[in-house]
């Protein structure tokens, strides 16, 4: 339960604020802001309404994973698709800790089931069951490096499999 007064940016939001801490970032110079946790997703909002970047506003499932660098108390972040840089912050004061656990937690929460297969090709294909924000579960099947032909009868297996171990009814 947060204690602290919610700061005026963070009111518009609906939905249940888990937790946030001020930014510190090279990001965010001269105003900084604010990285808020709720169920569904990851908010940031400038500092100051109306003054710097726009809003952030990113569900969990489009994430891969969380670090947390306790030394530089530094957020990072690591989208699925791996074409986006990650997201990384440098949160302030022990609200900046409180944050990134509840970040982890709805992360992992957000991946019911993970596995992985060598493709032919030499490439691999790593399929994950996520949560979507509406509790909802669907596949993701996401491939690093080149595929070839070969490559689709072993990734369609990695699905089924995917789909099969979790319950999910087989892909039409």
């Amino acid at each position: 339960m947060i204690r602290r007064p919610i700061p005026a940016q963070l009111r518009a939001y609906e939905g249940k604020l888990l937790g946030f801490a001020r930014i510190s970032d090279q990001d965010y110079p001269n105003q900084g802001a604010i990285a808020a946790a709720y169920p569904d997703r990851l908010v940031i909002v400038p500092d100051a309404p109306g003054e710097g970047p726009s809003v952030v506003s990113v569900v969990w499932s489009e994430f891969e994973g969380a670090g947390w660098d306790g030394d530089a108390h530094r957020l990072t972040l690591r989208f699925v698709d791996n074409r986006r840089a990650p997201l990384v912050m440098t949160l302030q004061g022990k609200a900046g800790y409180s944050l990134a656990l509840i970040v982890r937690e709805r992360v992992e929460y957000s991946i019911v089931f993970q596995q992985q297969a060598n493709l032919p090709s030499g490439a691999i294909a790593h399929g994950m069951v996520r949560r979507g924000p509406d509790e909802v579960l669907f596949t993701e099947v996401i491939v690093d490096g080149d595929t070839s032909a070969a490559d689709d009868v072993v990734v369609a297996q990695l699905e089924a499999s995917l789909r099969d171990v979790t319950g999910l009814a087989p892909d039409a």
